[in-house]
């Protein structure tokens, strides 16, 4: 990614090959983190749809909203104390349709909710 390269003020092939190998590592290690979250959130989200939980609402959220704000201080951090000019956008849009996500699912589960006292 260009922004790396900004960061470390050298190009990739510059950068030692043990560190090349440790930023690779982490990489791949929080893609797989995020890979996980994902299936988890979207499985969780097929159990909403299905049973109205409230409980798998707030889970959805709450981890969906760590990965978030986690991105994006990662993201804030190397724009803060490097060169590098880290794309936060894509986190940020994330937040916002997770936010928009927990409105529909808080709106959805109350409206089943209602319909079932009725």
């Amino acid at each position: 990614m260009p922004y790396h390269r900004q960061a470390v003020s050298l190009p990739w092939e510059e950068v030692p090959m043990e560190f090349q190998k440790l930023i690779l590592a982490l990489m791949k290690a929080l893609g797989g983190a995020y890979l996980a979250v994902g299936i988890t959130i979207s499985l969780l989200q097929i159990q909403v749809n299905k049973t109205r939980n409230t409980l798998a609402v707030i889970i959805i959220f709450v981890s969906g909203i760590v990965v978030t704000i986690s991105s994006l201080y990662a993201s804030l951090l190397v724009r803060i104390n490097t060169p590098g000019k880290a794309p936060y956008y894509l986190a940020l849009l994330g937040g916002i349709l997770l936010i928009a996500g927990l409105y529909y699912n808080i709106k959805q589960t109350k409206a089943h909710k209602k319909s079932a006292t009725c």
